[in-house]
């Protein structure tokens, strides 16, 4: 018998997942838009759960194909919505404290934060240092003490460069840059960093993967997308469900380390890394997963957000923090300047910085931080000339005002990406097949497998013949992405062919509004007893409330894709009081 808590999360995701896609895309068969009798209701209901088992067999689906269109920028809805010149650090109240030599501490002291564990920090002791005291970790506490209370804190971060590594570095190898804005989608980019976008086309050659399909609800799926962690559903598709690769015990509950992480492949081969994230419980500790047991980089800034963004000391958080105008993507972006500076640009170096906050509970927040990104990247504009560049994020928004719109319901499923290669790399085949893959539906895997084909081609000292020739398509065994560097194996890219969820496909449908039919009771109780029947099924019935449809009603987005005497219908369950669900 397994236990309680793991059987009661088994009860949610079948419910909130399995039932929620299933109902989503419920078979229905609207031909019959009349009022019935209780015997003629309770014939629907069996006729419904015996379509919506045998529904596949016969039928074409629409995602064999697939027609794409650029979202829009701008449209009159999104005008009357956003407020372009929104800047949160001007609502804040500046209250400048720093220690001056004047003002009469009783002491001011410092000391290092290192990791000790993906939940804690190792703290030195506090010391009062001298002028010419150095200290050799990367993350320093600093405070200042008067009448025993801490008046002033701050965090310094510094790069402390390590000695050349034993291993072979790889010679002439390019570095890599990643930097994720959690919640970007692609037209939303547009609109709050037209600047930025501007100055990586025109200086790098950046080229805009226009149609980049979300893999994943959130963040870990789209994340960690050298494997696959969630299942996909495909009955829709007449195809049956693809199975995750790792299961949330081996993906959540078992350390990260020395499984496929992009970055700490690349630092096997002689490559010098970074990770950043602005969120303490980040990309691989939410939700409540272990992480890494050791060090996965060789500069990791995860003791500043454990002591910052998970403690929250209020001293610390008030002279490091809006009200002095700090912002946590700044934080991102200066340790990877240090990290820049740390090292000569002969040193491979791979970083990867995960923004969380900036535009993630906000559509208006990201506007300000156009000038910010653009300054940092002009900054440093001869390490990124000379490097592979993305500018990227996970999918767009999930909640606010935007995503409710036309526009938001299709940009949460179509991330923003933007891709500059080395300037010697230019004038290769390489930049050509970006452009012409551009146009094309791609997924986060073949991010993924575009790091993997940089990795191998230019880290591996052994290459294979011809591994440079950007003209050969390189296909590795057993994964689910192409390299973007290369052109991409023949055949239609769809929904259907491609590892995409038909629940957020991006491909445009015909759509056609159908005439909602007045038996919900029958479809509502047919949704109700298939659900009871999965819990069953799976033995968690006794820990989960039988579901009882109290009101049936049809979802906002009515439409339906043709599909001439049938078609698929959007419909909202209310559950009973003592279940409080909805699912649609």
């Amino acid at each position: 018998m397994m236990p309680r808590d793991i059987r009661f999360f088994i009860c949610l995701l079948l419910t909130a997942l399995n039932v929620g896609m299933w109902c989503l895309f419920m078979y229905y068969n609207y031909q019959h838009a009349t009022a019935l009798s209780e015997d003629e209701s309770r014939a629907t209901e069996e006729s419904i759960s015996s379509s919506l088992s045998n529904r596949d067999q016969d039928r074409e689906t629409v995602f064999d194909s697939c027609r794409l269109q650029e979202t829009p920028t701008w449209t009159d809805e999104l005008r009357a919505l956003l407020n372009t010149s929104y800047d949160p650090m001007r609502l804040r109240f500046f209250g400048f404290y720093f220690p001056e030599d004047e003002i009469d501490f009783d002491r001011c002291e410092a000391r290092c934060l290192e990791f000790e564990t993906e939940r804690s920090y190792k703290a030195g002791r506090w010391i009062s240092p001298k002028d010419d005291h150095v200290f050799k970790c990367e993350v320093v506490e600093a405070r200042c003490v008067k009448i025993g209370v801490t008046v002033y804190s701050f965090l310094h971060t510094q790069i402390v460069a390590k000695r050349e590594p034993k291993r072979k570095r790889p010679t002439n190898a390019p570095s890599v840059y990643i930097f994720v804005v959690d919640s970007l989608g692609a037209s939303h980019a547009r609109r709050v960093f037209p600047e930025t976008i501007k100055f990586l086309q025109e200086q790098f050659g950046a080229v805009d993967l226009k149609y980049m399909n979300k893999i994943g609800e959130n963040s870990r799926p789209n994340g960690i997308a050298g494997k696959s962690v969630t299942d996909m559903k495909r009955n829709l598709l007449g195809l049956p469900t693809v199975y995750r690769d790792w299961s949330m015990e081996e993906s959540c509950d078992t350390f990260m380390d020395g499984r496929g992480f992009i970055l700490q492949d690349f630092e096997k081969l002689g490559y010098t890394t970074m990770l950043a994230e602005d969120w303490h419980d980040g990309l691989f500790n939410w939700p409540g997963c272990v992480g890494f047991k050791n060090q996965p980089v060789t500069h990791y800034m995860r003791p500043f957000q454990l002591r910052y963004g998970k403690e929250k000391p209020a001293v610390l958080l008030h002279h490091q923090g809006a009200d002095n105008c700090f912002e946590p993507h700044l934080f991102l972006n200066d340790f990877t300047e240090k990290f820049i500076k740390a090292y000569p640009p002969s040193t491979p170096k791979m970083a990867m910085t995960w923004a969380s906050y900036l535009a993630h509970d906000d559509a208006d927040a990201p506007f300000h931080a156009d000038a910010q990104y653009r300054a940092f990247f002009e900054r440093n504009r001869e390490e990124f000339d000379n490097s592979f560049v993305i500018l990227m994020g996970d999918h767009g928004m999930r909640y606010g005002k935007v995503r409710y719109t036309t526009i938001g319901k299709k940009e949460m499923n179509n991330p923003f990406v933007r891709i500059s290669i080395p300037r010697n790399l230019r004038s290769s085949e390489a930049l050509s097949n970006l452009h012409a893959n551009a146009d094309k539906l791609l997924t986060m895997f073949d991010v993924y497998e575009t790091l993997v084909d940089i990795k191998e081609t230019f880290a591996v000292q052994q290459q294979p013949q011809g591994r440079r020739d950007f003209s050969r398509t390189i296909a590795r065994l057993g994964t689910k992405g192409s390299s973007l560097l290369r052109p991409l194996p023949p055949g239609e890219r769809s929904c259907r062919s491609l590892p995409i969820p038909p629940s957020f496909c991006i491909c445009e449908q015909d759509r056609e509004i159908v005439q909602l039919t007045p038996d919900l009771d029958g479809i509502g109780t047919a949704i109700a007893k298939a659900a009871n029947e999965m819990l069953v099924e799976e033995k968690v019935a006794d820990i989960c409330a039988r579901l009882r449809p109290k009101k049936v009603r049809r979802h906002v987005d009515d439409s339906v894709w043709r599909r001439g005497a049938s078609g698929e219908q959007q419909v909202g369950i209310r559950a009973a009081r003592e279940n409080q669900g909805y699912m649609r």
